[in-house]
This record gives structure tokens, sequence and C-alpha cells, in this order.
């Protein structure tokens, strides 16, 4: 991608008719870093990605990734071999690398997403770390909401609708649910 390109993927992010059509968008699924930032997470969208030394796919492979692992962004890493490539850290390890933009997806897509409860019974909460409205048991199944997840006390807290007899709607710490 020339210079141009990219300088024109910036000016429609930054432009307030960008940042609108951007902030409407509930099912983004982001293509390129152009509007990446370093504080950005993302999920790994396709099993065996592969985490590499550099930005290409000539580098050495670090690590196979599964299907949802969790990424920070930390940088552009160009465009090599066809693809997009952002330096990224994994959150659960900690081990950075590069990895194709293409396979990640913002955290928020998963909004939507048919989810059940791994370990219970599990506090739900009036938000991240609030008071708890009630408890759901294991096995109980509900769909992530249009709220983005959050951060707070070192989980990642997403809002979920459950399918529970009270329709139980709040937070819960997306480590204690299972995505189908």
């Amino acid at each position: 991608m020339d210079s141009r390109g990219l300088l024109s993927r910036r000016r429609f992010l930054v432009g307030t008719v960008g940042a609108a059509a951007l902030a409407a968008s509930t099912s983004l699924v982001m293509s390129s870093p152009a509007g990446a930032r370093s504080s950005d997470r993302f999920l790994v969208n396709a099993s065996g990605a592969r985490l590499r030394s550099g930005p290409g796919t000539g580098y050495r492979v670090l690590a196979s990734l599964a299907k949802g692992t969790e990424v920070r962004y930390l940088a552009s890493g160009g465009r090599a071999n066809g693809y997009d490539w952002a330096k990224v850290q994994v959150v659960a390890t900690g081990a950075t690398g590069f990895i194709a933009f293409q396979l990640l997806s913002p955290i928020g897509s998963n909004q939507g997403a048919a989810v059940k409860v791994a370990s219970g019974p599990l506090n739900v909460r009036t938000s991240p770390n609030g008071s708890i409205i009630r408890t759901v048991a294991t096995g109980v199944r509900g769909r992530v909401t249009d709220q983005m997840p959050q951060e707070a006390n070192g989980y990642v807290w997403v809002n979920v609708q459950f399918e529970d007899q009270a329709w139980t709607r709040g937070w819960v710490a997306k480590n204690f649910l299972t995505w189908l």
C-alpha cells in the first residue's frame, strides 16, 4: 500500500464522518492497523494463527495461537507478503511478536455471541466488579449485549443477557464463560 492510501485511511478515521461511522458499526472487523491504538485489545479469530518474530511470513514462528487468544496491539508492523502486520503482546503470557492483522478481531465484535456459564454459580453484577444482582448456575446460556467489554480488577467484563427464569442481565467476568 502506498503512503497516500494510508494517509487517506487515517484522514477518514480522524474525520467526524469516519468516527461516527465507526462508532455506529457494532460488527466492525478491522482489516488494517491504521486505526488501532496501543491500548486496543483484540481476539485472534482463527485457530493456529502464527505469532512471528518479524512482520512477514519469512520470519520465525514464535507461537501458534488458539482462536480467542487475547492480544494487546503495540504498533503497526507495516505491510508484507500481502498482509498488514501488527506487533502484539499476548495478554496471558506476555509474549510479543507480529501477527497478520486480518487474523484479529476487536473484542467488542463478540456482541450477540452465544455464551454459557462454564463455572458457576456465577455472580452477575450491576457493573464491572459492582454489586451482585444474582447468581447464575453452570450451563445457563445467554448472549453478549451491545455494551463494550470493560476491564476492572484484572478481569475483562462483558454484559450478558442470560436465559434463566428471570432473564437476568448484567456484567460477568468473561473468564467464567464458554463461547458457543
